[in-house]
């Protein structure tokens, strides 16, 4: 499992991965985050660091 840190207008939750759609996107609503799993993508900034961020 992988744990992930994902940030979205001031809201932050942390989820285990793997995790279908539908859960995911629960976890996240949940949590006041309502975007949809599907504009997360996997990026790296300029210090290297991974990011997990909503485009």
């Amino acid at each position: 499992m992988i744990h992930v840190n994902i940030r979205y207008n001031d809201k932050e939750i942390t989820v285990e991965l793997p995790k279908n759609s539908r859960e995911l996107t629960a976890e996240l609503k949940k949590s006041g985050i309502e975007a949809s799993p599907d504009k997360l993508k996997l990026r790296s900034n300029a210090s290297n660091r991974y990011l997990i961020a909503f485009i």
